[in-house]
């Protein structure tokens, strides 16, 4: 797929994300204001282009056959959703307020589009094609607090979100560790300077599970960010391990209790 230099018709240069349909074609996101579409046997079929500014990120397939996308520009992020035959449709203020400049989607054809801003512990879903928000989750925990004078430099953030369709949704935040050291956390020049051992003496990450209906399920603090898995795409889940990014392992969630 997308052989050539990434200029021509259905080419691409690199991949922010990709998605199969419901009708079995594959969507490429090259991280531009478009989208490949190809046949599962890697044939080009068209090319679905977007009056954004910013590139497209974070493919998935909600009810209906509706592709949901991420678009992240000048304004902020936006929701981007589009069924075959029909237009492309860019919804403002999709999370909250314009001008958000992080923003989490996921999406399953039997629950629906969720989304989520990393600054607050807010869940939404979104009805689907018109994307307005229909119902909101919010979170109202001590730990997770992004006013807290001791949080100034380093907030508690959402970075992780995944609906499935057995119903939960699976929420992943990175907060302080209520044990960290009262001394500053080092800075770190670049991300390959950091020190994971030191840097989880700071930090602590929480992956909550919630019904569709908002009830807290399951709640699990780690101290380690190598002992976290996160899910990434189509059910799948990855746990970096210790040699950071050179190595991933895929995981299956399985809930044992509920």
């Amino acid at each position: 797929m997308g052989s050539g230099r990434g200029e021509g018709p259905g080419e691409f240069g690199n991949v922010a994300s990709m998605i199969v349909g419901s009708d079995s074609v594959v969507n490429i996101l090259p991280g531009l204001p478009h989208w490949h579409r190809y046949t599962w046997g890697g044939d080009f079929l068209e090319t679905v282009r977007t009056k954004s500014i910013g590139g497209l990120s974070e493919a998935a397939i909600g009810p209906d056959g509706v592709l949901v996308a991420k678009t992240q520009g000048p304004e902020g992020a936006r929701l981007v959703l589009w069924r075959p035959g029909s237009e492309v449709r860019i919804v403002d203020g999709s999370f909250g307020a314009d001008g958000v400049s992080w923003a989490l989607i996921s999406a399953s054809p039997r629950m629906g589009l969720w989304s989520a801003v990393h600054s607050r512990y807010t869940i939404r879903r979104h009805a689907l094609p018109e994307g307005a928000v229909d119902f909101e989750i919010h979170r109202r925990v001590e730990w997770f607090r992004s006013n807290d004078r001791e949080n100034e430099e380093s907030p508690p953030i959402v970075f992780g979100l995944t609906v499935d369709d057995r119903g939960l949704l699976w929420v992943w935040t990175n907060v302080l560790d209520s044990d960290a050291p009262t001394t500053p956390r080092p800075r770190a020049d670049s991300p390959e300077d950091v020190n994971p051992e030191i840097a989880n003496r700071y930090r602590d990450y929480v992956l909550e599970v919630f019904g569709t209906d908002g009830t807290l399920i399951a709640s699990r603090r780690y101290d380690r960010a190598q002992d976290v898995a996160v899910g990434v795409a189509a059910g799948v889940w990855v746990r970096t391990e210790d040699d950071l990014l050179r190595s991933l392992t895929i995981v299956e969630p399985i809930l044992e209790s509920r």
